[in-house]
């Protein structure tokens, strides 16, 4: 069969409908019913009367529900009903093993599809065939998707079947309640790409479209439809039926979900969730009306009285000290490196940017072929190499952890309490994160439904069986193709660095050149990782994990902590340097400022844009630079991102600082860490639950952005304010503050003689920083969180 053939028959026909209906049709033995000849009309005129008479079921007439059928059900079933001769597949279909009930309770959705009088009380039938994916409109633009309707089939309840076809086995039971049951199919193509597709959006010819479809890269333009089929028929059923049928025209189908409508029943794990939130929930309540007690019976005149441990815990859950806490940006808790407020936050944004595109490929578009073809505007490229993005978090964590370590040494001449330098960032991180994964595994997947919400029960299922590898930050490297939320691999592989980062600080602050020889051989060896692997492997460049076909990629290489942590050494020089030269006055011509301003910004853009061509599938691309970009792209952001904070801490940002070290940006920057944890599924449950394709457009895109945004923050304050931060003010309570080394402080500084674009306004030059802030008074979280 040629292409060009085998394109237009799928044109003519919806193949999955009428393929998957003929296989379980087939099951039906030869019958001398005369109904099954019965002729539907060709007229296809529905008048104004007609519908009228739809409000009074008495005087609707056989030909109004002949008329009514030819309405919803396309002109190749209706001869499909007519010529229905089941003989010749027959005799191959026992070799299928399709469940008896299965094929019972579709015989029966035939037979009323097929005799007009059995429909006036099978409205089930005519609902679960019009529900079914009918052939899209605009096929040549990447419509091929053709997802029916789901609410339609979900809603089907059949509570009594009434037998009506007359040749079922004698010992075969149907009088059994079931369901609608909706699943997505699609049909991967065979053939190879073999061209260049031509510069163009909108519309295309049928070999191009070919072509787009066989592209395994970026957004799958993958055809696929959807049928209902009764609840009777299991994933297996379904799944032998589509496959031999579409093994008859040479094609390959794949079931990615089916639905049906269960009835919901919580089990333990839902009711435990449901009960932690409930007593958080109450410990809230009555925190917030003890202290709002306490505030209101102060005496200004009198000393502040500190309440007992019991107030103070549960004080802790308050609303109203938390919301104080985290819109606190007075001196008294201002952070150190103001440039991190703005570089923490705008990373988090370019997250969600991220995700808001990664979720293209996980629903169809009306216009795929825009969507594929996507990589040729170059703005786009801003979100497809977004992967460098958590390279910042990971420069910020070295560079803060190496920093306040070496502090700790030349403070107490290398003793550090290493037991509560690792509790304490556990206890930091983890109750939190231990919630959110829990309403992940249980709560989460009851929220919504939809014709993809699969993926999100599929997610679920994950942190039920795998909840165990991310509290103990070991997701990256245990089953991490069947990993538990995503995007927290970042939290694991940060948590690794964070553990062994005392054994390479310590060196450099004991014994000076030997501690640089060790960390500087581990960071070569950190940057050659990412090039053997794609070396060795075969492995795609590292940015370009846009698909489906790449997840391997994702858990073997992407989220491995040998291949990140080149990011966090950087981090680690960084904070070397700057622990080298605190107190001192960093004196920089202004032709070496502008010069490094000039290379930070080049390195960064030719990390995101150089690779523009790249990202077209159909370039070769030469395996030297392959390997040349994976080890040196992550490290070339690194030097980028040190460089502005380097300049900003030292009065050589500029308008830069200024905007970085904004006010708004420190309370903002409270909310990356719950933030980044709830972004992609507050997006995803969006996504998951459209039930047809939308026109894909940058200003719809740009829509889903600003939506994802405000939500994702909304979702992110409230988890911080009831999570985040009563847990850890209990974390000082339970330990009074040793917690391990403090990161730095300064003081406001009077304004800077020097003005411009190469000099900060406000003099934050890093002379405070040898001068540590003793003070108990931590209601504004001193820590400048580099986890996100």
């Amino acid at each position: 069969m040629t292409l060009r053939k085998s394109i237009s028959k799928f044109l003519e026909i919806n193949l999955l409908l009428t393929l998957l209906t003929t296989a379980i049709g087939s099951a039906v033995p030869p019958s001398t019913n005369d109904d099954y000849a019965a002729e539907i009309p060709q007229d296809l005129f529905f008048t104004a009367k007609n519908f009228q008479d739809l409000s009074d079921p008495s005087v609707i007439s056989d030909e109004d529900i002949k008329h009514l059928l030819r309405n919803i059900v396309p002109s190749y079933f209706q001869d499909f009903l007519l010529n229905l001769n089941p003989t010749a597949i027959y005799a191959e279909l026992p070799e299928l093993n399709v469940s008896a009930t299965c094929v019972g309770h579709t015989q029966e959705l035939l037979h009323r599809l097929r005799n007009t009088p059995t429909l006036r009380n099978s409205t089930w039938a005519l609902h679960m065939l019009d529900s079914w994916g009918k052939i899209p409109e605009g096929f040549l633009t990447g419509h091929v998707n053709s997802m029916g309707d789901f609410d339609e089939c979900y809603n089907i309840n059949v509570n009594h079947l009434e037998i009506l076809y007359p040749n079922h086995p004698k010992d075969l039971d149907l009088d059994e309640f079931f369901r609608g049951q909706f699943c997505n199919l699609v049909v991967l193509p065979s053939s190879s790409v073999t061209k260049q597709i031509r510069e163009r959006k909108g519309a295309v010819d049928v070999e191009e479209l070919w072509e787009l479809i066989g592209i395994q890269q970026g957004a799958l333009v993958y055809p696929s439809t959807t049928v209902c089929l009764p609840s009777s028929c299991n994933l297996d059923d379904v799944n032998k039926l589509t496959t031999y049928m579409f093994a008859q025209i040479g094609l390959y189908s794949q079931i990615l979900s089916c639905d049906v409508k269960e009835d919901t029943h919580l089990n333990t794990g839902d009711w435990a969730m449901i009960g932690i939130l409930g007593v958080l929930g109450l410990l809230i309540f009555v925190g917030t009306m003890i202290d709002g007690c306490l505030a209101r019976n102060a005496d200004p005149d009198k000393p502040k009285r500190k309440p007992g441990t019991g107030v103070q815990v549960l004080v802790a859950f308050s609303l109203i000290t938390n919301i104080r806490k985290w819109q606190n940006v007075g001196p008294g808790g201002g952070e150190n490196f103001g440039c991190l407020h703005g570089l923490r936050f705008m990373s988090t944004l370019w997250v969600i940017l991220a995700h808001t595109w990664f979720m293209v490929i996980y629903v169809p578009w009306w216009n795929m072929v825009d969507v594929k073809l996507a990589h040729k505007t170059w703005t786009v490229l801003t979100m497809l190499n977004a992967t460098v993005a958590v390279d910042t978090f990971f420069v910020m964590g070295g560079m803060l952890v190496s920093y306040n370590l070496l502090k700790t040494y030349a403070k107490t001449g290398g003793q550090i309490n290493y037991i509560m330098y690792v509790v304490h960032r556990y206890l930091r991180l983890t109750p939190t994160y231990a919630i959110l994964v829990g309403i992940m595994a249980t709560i989460f997947p009851l929220l919504g439904n939809g014709p993809y919400w699969g993926l999100m029960n599929e997610w679920g299922q994950y942190c039920k069986d795998h909840w165990w590898t991310n509290l103990l930050y070991i997701n990256n490297l245990v089953y991490s193709s069947e990993i538990c939320q995503a995007e927290a691999w970042y939290l694991s592989d940060d948590m690794q660095f964070y553990i062994f980062t005392p054994l390479l600080v310590y060196p450099l602050w004991k014994f000076k050149v030997p501690g640089k020889i060790i960390l500087g051989v581990l960071t070569i060896l950190s940057i050659a990782a990412p090039g053997l692997h794609v070396q060795l492997e075969d492995r795609p460049v590292p940015t370009i994990i846009g698909s489906r076909s790449n997840q391997s990629f994702y858990a073997d290489v992407y989220i491995k902590p040998w291949t990140r942590v080149q990011t966090y050494f950087v981090g680690m020089w960084l904070g070397y340097l700057l622990f080298k030269t605190r107190g001192k006055k960093i004196k920089l011509a202004p032709p070496v400022v502008m010069l490094g301003w000039v290379i930070s910004t080049g390195i960064a853009l030719a990390v995101l844009y150089g690779i523009a061509p790249w990202f077209d599938p159909l370039t070769p691309i030469p395996q030297a630079w392959k390997v040349i970009y994976a080890s040196f792209h992550r490290v070339g952001w690194a030097i980028s991102i040190s460089w502005i904070i380097f300049a900003c801490i030292n009065g050589y940002g500029g308008y830069i600082n200024n905007f970085l070290s904004w006010t708004p940006f420190i309370p903002l920057g409270r909310l990356s860490f719950t933030t980044y944890l709830v972004s992609l599924h507050v997006q995803t449950v969006l996504h998951l639950t459209i039930r047809q394709p939308l026109h894909f457009s940058s200003y719809i895109m740009t829509n889903f952005f600003f939506a994802h945004v405000i939500m994702s923050l909304v979702v992110g304050f409230v988890c911080t304010i009831c999570f985040e931060s009563p847990f850890i003010q209990l974390e000082k309570l339970l330990f009074g503050g040793n917690q391990g080394p403090r990161p730095a402080e300064v003081k406001p500084k009077p304004p800077s003689k020097r003005y411009g674009i190469f000099y900060n306004t406000t003099d934050s030059i890093i002379n405070g920083l040898g001068k540590e802030d003793d003070s108990n008074n931590n209601n504004n979280s001193k820590e400048v969180k580099a986890s996100v």
